[in-house]
């Protein structure tokens, strides 16, 4: 037991200089790419530096590789972090960090988004950038982004936003249940009960209508009694122009001419007021239509005799002078 035991921490020691001499490889092979500008596989290395040793130095070195790429957002969450360490490379170099980070920090804006889906997730330009509620207001590289609001069990929503650099810009989200949540299970009650109840709980459910259909039939019914109002009034009137017209019922030669003897008579009478129609039919104007109506009648049809007159006489003349 006690040789394994030594045998196992004599491997641990051997690890540790060959894990920092892996670390440091990578650290120069790193530095190496900035210098000739290929900044993105220098990140590369630095992150996986970072991974093996975790010093503050190769985190430091990962942030400002990524501030040369344009990854700001990265670039600040980085170096901030670098930063807090209480690393002796990160105290020499804290003058030259802290220009980086004003600079990277030039680029950015704040961005706080509210919504009323809690545990939410907030993407900005296709990148996970934070959960709902925020504890603070987030990174955001000035100009316009593209900010999605997700959660599990309703609609996505995507809206544009405008962020300034060093200014803070606020968005609220609201987020609707998808058709697959909102749609409620449909109950189907148990078969119970006699037929005859089912046939009572049948009927109650058909005589309550629905107010919609209730204020349909009405209006409906509203617009038939206009109608048949504007039809019988079509009909009186063409009545009323008919005997108005009719020189027999009502002729224009009476004393009081066609206006004064036939206006009365272009009112129909009331319906249920016999006793009325009577008294007006025995009336002086309604005798007057009424006789003059007659006149003009008998005058169309007498016979004219004032030609007919001096012939008679003259043939009485003649005869007497012949019987003379």
């Amino acid at each position: 037991m006690i040789t394994r035991a030594a045998l196992i921490v004599t491997c641990l020691i051997a690890s540790v200089p060959a894990a920092a001499q892996d670390a440091g490889a990578l650290m120069d092979e790193g530095l190496a790419l900035r210098r000739e500008g290929r900044d993105a596989e220098a990140a590369e290395r630095f992150r996986a530096a970072y991974a093996i040793e975790r010093s503050g130095r190769a985190l430091a070195q990962l942030a400002l590789a990524e501030q040369a790429a344009g990854e700001w957002v990265a670039a600040e969450r980085d170096l901030v972090a670098a930063m807090a360490l209480s690393d002796p490379w990160i105290v020499e170099h804290r003058g030259v960090l802290e220009s980086a980070l004003a600079t990277i920090r030039s680029h950015l804006g704040r961005l706080q988004v509210v919504s009323n889906v809690a545990r939410a997730a907030v993407w900005i330009d296709g990148r996970e950038a934070a959960t709902l509620p925020m504890a603070a207001p987030i990174s955001a590289v000035a100009g316009t982004v593209v900010v999605e609001v997700r959660a599990d069990g309703y609609v996505p929503v995507q809206r544009s936003a405008t962020i300034r650099a060093g200014e803070l810009s606020r968005l609220s989200v609201e987020l609707v249940p998808s058709r697959a949540t909102s749609a409620a299970p449909i109950a189907i009650a148990p078969a119970t009960g006699t037929a005859e109840g089912d046939t009572s709980r049948g009927r109650s459910a058909q005589g309550r209508a629905s107010p919609l259909l209730v204020g349909g039939l009405v209006t409906v019914g509203v617009a038939a009694v206009s109608l048949a109002g504007m039809i019988a009034a079509l009909v009186i009137r063409e009545g009323n122009v008919q005997h108005w017209n009719d020189d027999v019922r009502c002729p224009p030669e009476l004393p009081g001419g066609r206006l004064q003897t036939c206006a009365a008579r272009t009112t129909p009478p009331r319906t249920g007021r016999s006793r009325a129609g009577s008294r007006r039919a025995h009336s002086p104007r309604w005798r007057a239509c009424s006789s003059g109506s007659e006149r003009a009648k008998r005058s169309t049809t007498r016979p004219r005799a004032s030609a007919s007159a001096p012939a008679s006489s003259s043939s009485m003349s003649a005869r007497g002078s012949e019987r003379a």
